[in-house]
């Protein structure tokens, strides 16, 4: 594999809309919208850019208490399909983050957790079991390669 400066044509068109409302006193929403038309010369004709999602989509509940000591916080990502180099298309993929934090003056506790729908890239490196072959390929990774993950923490603020 061989990396190096674009030295065609390129063309790159972005289109980006957000919105963020306040449902209830507290309780905001946010949804965003990427579209990415991004398209280089390959053997001679303008093709989408490998590994790069035309289309992104977000969504955030976050809730925060009026005495805001406790925060909500949950975030839905969608992306569409990718062109992959060799291989075809990528499917479509999808992340689910929530996370909770209590707090008091100077600390704060959270809990989380990250890629909650478990959706992981199938056979994300071709020829996994001889690294040094012809076929080994570990540049077409375009998902989550890891499940689910949890975690907690504290936060601690110093004056």
């Amino acid at each position: 594999m061989v990396f190096k400066n674009l030295s065609n044509n390129s063309v790159a068109t972005v289109l980006q809309a957000e919105f963020a409302y306040e449902l209830v006193r507290g309780l905001d929403l946010r949804l965003a919208y990427k579209f990415q038309d991004v398209r280089a010369l390959y053997n001679g004709k303008l093709q989408n850019q490998v590994l790069l999602p035309r289309q992104r989509f977000f969504t955030n509940l976050a809730y925060q208490t009026r005495n805001k000591r406790w925060e909500y916080d949950l975030t839905y990502s969608r992306y569409s399909a990718v062109r992959l180099p060799h291989h075809g298309m990528g499917a479509p993929w999808a992340l689910l983050n929530a996370q909770i934090t209590r707090s008091w003056k100077k600390t704060e506790l959270y809990v989380g957790g990250e890629n909650l729908l478990n959706i992981t890239q199938h056979h994300p490196i071709m020829g996994v079991d001889n690294p040094f072959g012809s076929d080994f390929d570990a540049t077409e990774i375009w998902a989550p390669i890891m499940g689910w993950n949890v975690y907690f923490g504290l936060r601690y603020t110093f004056k």
